[in-house]
């Protein structure tokens, strides 16, 4: 009786089997396999999800994020928060501790509550329950205070890879999306995780490593520069944003990551800059800057820092913030801040959201946008 007859595919599966098997009598198909596989596990984890499409996401049930761009929300925690903060402010003229709350802001006399001061505190209320987002804030409210020179915070998209390869080659070294050295340059930080309740979006390095959110006293930073780029190439630039960026801006600040890219970009460079202009101690254009070491020495300045003498060179930092630096930007350093870049490493390709578009979209949105484009100094939202 004649064997079945084998499809192509089918042939070449059997046949592949022993090859492999006898792969170990040989290095080079030892080697070859290794390969192989690294391939495919690079392939089917998509390792780079930044490159593919965004598939539709449902934001999840949202946590409260306390006082940020300094409103309070309605949960038990926050009012705890605030009211702990207000009695740290009497005796301090001047000094409103509450702004402070979701930050990463050093402030002497606004020290965060200890996870034991939070709950004696939540025990005088007349609530009988504290509610969910509350219990998995406190869980991270203890820990060694670490406090650092600088950090260089604005909308993701603004230029922090850009900054932080720049003071590096003044010998100021700052962790690009994570602390190293003088401290970070970072959208995320723009908040803190502890506060907010869900941790931040990039995997951790430096000596702040933790699968959770970080201990609510640490990292801190003395000095906070808040840096800005033109909103119309801001907002183009957060469109590459991954979903894990959406999901963190969606609990941090509301922000839907259902809404179509052009208008949740809109969305996100209003409410981040809204809220890191409450405290920030200095904030600049990154477009007034012609050279990098000029942006690098500036900072330096702001945050007291020593700077060295100018290396040219440039280094990509990594994560997620759209139209930053890569290896060898400084020679396109006009291009780059004026978003024709020719740089590598970490730039990506992203399309254009006008703002004439957006205005016949979301009018409202897109006027809040204008306003605040010319208060910092721009002529209008396209530049």
């Amino acid at each position: 009786m004649a064997s079945p007859r084998r499809s192509r595919h089918q042939g070449a599966a059997t046949d592949l089997i022993p090859w492999l098997c006898s792969a170990r009598k040989s290095y080079w198909k030892q080697t070859l396999v290794v390969v192989a596989l690294v391939l495919l596990y690079r392939w089917v984890a998509n390792t780079d999800p930044e490159l593919t499409p965004l598939p539709a996401i449902k934001p999840g049930p949202r946590a409260p994020s306390c006082m940020f761009a300094g409103k309070s929300d309605e949960s038990v925690a926050c009012a705890v928060r605030v009211d702990l903060a207000r009695s740290r402010s009497l005796g301090h003229t001047g000094v409103d501790c509450s702004k402070y709350i979701n930050t990463r802001k050093y402030v002497e006399q606004c020290p965060p509550p200890a996870r034991k001061e939070l709950k004696s505190a939540v025990k005088t209320l007349t609530a009988t329950r504290f509610d969910t987002v509350g219990r998995r804030a406190l869980r991270a409210s203890d820990g060694d205070d670490i406090i650092y020179p600088l950090l260089v915070t604005g909308a993701g998209g603004a230029g922090t890879n850009l900054a932080s390869s720049a003071l590096k080659q003044l010998g100021v070294v700052l962790g690009h999306e994570y602390t190293l050295g003088e401290g970070s340059s970072s959208w995320p930080y723009a908040v803190s995780d502890s506060v907010v309740g869900v941790k931040y979006p990039f995997p951790r390095k430096g000596p702040h490593v933790s699968l959770n959110v970080l201990p609510e006293s640490s990292p801190r930073f003395r000095t906070v520069i808040h840096q800005v780029r033109c909103p119309s190439k801001n907002i183009a630039a957060l469109t590459t944003h991954n979903n894990a960026s959406r999901s963190f801006l969606w609990h941090a600040a509301g922000i839907d990551p259902t809404l179509p890219a052009c208008v949740w970009g809109a969305h996100v460079w209003l409410r981040w800059n809204e809220h890191i202009e409450t405290y920030a101690d200095h904030r600049y254009r990154i477009e007034d800057f012609q050279t990098p070491e000029l942006l690098a020495r500036y900072a330096c300045e702001l945050a007291g820092l020593k700077c060295g003498k100018f290396k040219e060179g440039g280094e990509s930092g990594g994560g997620d913030g759209g139209d930053e630096g890569g290896d060898g930007y400084f020679s396109g350093w006009l291009e780059a801040i004026g978003l024709k870049s020719a740089v590598r490493g970490h730039h990506r390709e992203h399309g254009e959201c006008p703002h004439s578009e957006l205005a016949m979209t979301d009018p409202e949105l897109a006027a809040k946008i204008e306003a605040m484009a010319v208060r910092y100094g721009y002529p209008s939202a396209a530049c």
